[in-house]
């Protein structure tokens, strides 16, 4: 814009800094000379931004329809370069214009997750300095956020400190989390719209607990039973009867670990046929569960030929020839008796507890013969305190006789 061609005055008698006659009820100020003459200044300055403006965007039309920007021909390459180089630089210009602003933070740590994002992609997409950002900082920091880093903001090589002071104040993710979940708990269960409401809050708590990776979060019983207050009685109804068949379905679908310890096999194999009976299970889904429970020397007995579901009765059946044998099952619960100490304060419980333990697992293998075994009888006897095997002396005698 030009000079104006008259100085401002100091007018005692009026309002007018443009002549020093005094104010008239019925005249009005923008009828004098002066006011005149600065409205026409500035009505000629917008004038000629509006048309450097509408010249600009003109270019940039015909950048992007391949246009020349000159209807009469260029002689050389070096207008075009210019333009284009000049074009580039005002998207750029336009680009880190929309980048600059950030959104407010005051200390309230639900805030940080998103504040953090928006602050690092902006820095990266816009390509901003440690000067720009310290000045992006400055207008959007308040209250507790700005005074926990007043004394960093001096100077512009303390960004990174900054960012992570404020990250270690208001971005613990156990206090965002919190903020969060006291958003959902003020909600009011008799609110017209409690259901819209759960579920916006909802989706903030799940975006920020995304942002902060930390998806355990969502597993807090807190947080679960916070939801379901909030709903509907009908939907509360709904969700239990959901709740109680797909407790009966997980039940269903986990089998007890199994690492090659052959004494374990009986039970794992009654499991694995039971479950795979009661829950309709494809070879798809066991290859799943056997892949999740297999460990140790019974996954590398069976590991070649878990890349296919359709070699599940395979993969049974040799788990079964390796680690089920009925003589290596009944030698391993036998080691289990032996094992137990005679001067154990509680041998008689153990001593029972390990006894039931091979029972189930002979009938299971469905070999009674093997409870006659003398080995099994004299490790029991063994076991027995010395006043029990008196009476059980006693009592063979006369069963003899």
């Amino acid at each position: 814009m030009s000079k104006l061609p008259f100085q401002f005055v100091i007018n005692p008698i009026g309002s007018c800094r443009l002549c020093v006659d005094p104010d008239e009820a019925d005249s009005r100020m923008i009828g004098c000379n002066g006011s005149n003459a600065l409205m026409e200044n500035i009505i000629k300055g917008q004038n000629e931004q509006a048309k450097e403006l509408s010249r600009l965007v003109s270019n940039l039309s015909d950048m992007k329809t391949g246009t020349s920007i000159e209807s009469s021909p260029i002689p050389g390459p070096s207008k075009q370069d210019d333009a284009t180089s000049q074009n580039s630089s005002i998207i750029t210009l336009l680009k880190r214009q929309a980048l600059m602003q950030l959104p407010r933070f005051d200390g309230n740590s639900r805030d940080w997750p998103n504040f953090k994002k928006t602050f690092d992609d902006t820095t990266r997409e816009g390509a901003f300095s440690n000067l720009e950002n310290l000045n992006r900082l400055k207008q959007v920091l308040h209250g507790p956020a700005y005074k926990c880093v007043q004394q960093l903001m001096m100077e512009s090589e303390n960004i990174p400190e900054i960012i992570e002071r404020l990250n270690e104040t208001f971005g613990r993710a156990d206090l965002v989390y919190l903020e969060l979940l006291k958003d959902l708990q003020r909600l009011r269960k008799d609110s017209k719209g409690i259901v819209a409401e759960t579920s916006s809050a909802l989706e903030n708590l799940i975006s920020n607990v995304k942002l902060m990776d930390k998806p355990a979060y969502l597993n807090d019983h807190r947080l679960v039973m916070e939801i379901i207050s909030k709903l509907p009685y009908n939907i509360q109804v709904e969700r239990a009867k959901y709740m109680a068949q797909a407790k009966d379905s997980q039940a269903l679908m986990q089998l007890p670990r199994f690492d090659g310890n052959s004494r374990d096999w009986p039970n794992f194999k009654k499991t694995f046929d039971d479950t795979t009976r009661e829950g309709a299970f494809s070879n798809l889904e066991n290859l799943n569960r056997l892949k999740q429970v297999l460990h140790g020397p019974a996954y590398k007995c069976v590991q070649q030929l878990m890349m296919e579901s359709e070699n599940i009765p395979e993969i049974i059946e040799r788990l079964n020839e390796t680690f089920g044998r009925a003589d290596l099952v009944y030698l391993e619960l036998l080691k289990d008796l032996q094992r137990l100490r005679k001067d154990s304060k509680g041998i008689v419980a153990e001593t029972s507890s390990a006894l039931e333990n091979l029972i189930s697992n002979v009938k299971l293998m469905d070999k009674p013969a093997y409870l006659n075994d003398h080995r099994l009888v004299m490790e029991i006897i063994s076991k027995l305190p010395y006043n029990i095997q008196v009476e059980r002396a006693k009592y063979m005698a006369q069963a003899k006789d």
